[in-house]
């Protein structure tokens, strides 16, 4: 799976997780402006987003983007091939 693809799903998995501790149900979201069809594939992971949409999110469930992003990329990053003990020079640490 592309790491894109990957972090799209933690991301929606992070929504839902914020969105089921505050007892809220999606219907409540639609409410607040975002259209069901649309939030259900942000959830779901199915749906990339613009920095738009994804500031619309923290918005709807009032948290902030550090909150909502903390984490979700880590081992997303390719490494180069390194034999032990070599280091990684820093402009080629993520690929």
């Amino acid at each position: 799976m592309p790491r894109t693809e990957e972090f799209f799903k933690r991301l929606g998995r992070r929504i839902r997780e914020i969105r089921e501790a505050k007892g809220w149900k999606q219907k409540q979201i639609s409410e607040r402006g975002f259209n069901p069809n649309q939030w259900q594939q942000i959830e779901s992971g199915d749906r990339g987003m613009n920095i738009s949409t994804l500031l619309n999110v923290c918005e709807v469930l009032q948290t902030d983007l550090k909150t909502l992003l903390a984490g979700l990329d880590e081992g997303l990053y390719e490494q180069p091939d390194t034999e032990p003990g070599e280091s990684v020079p820093p402009d080629e640490d993520r690929g």
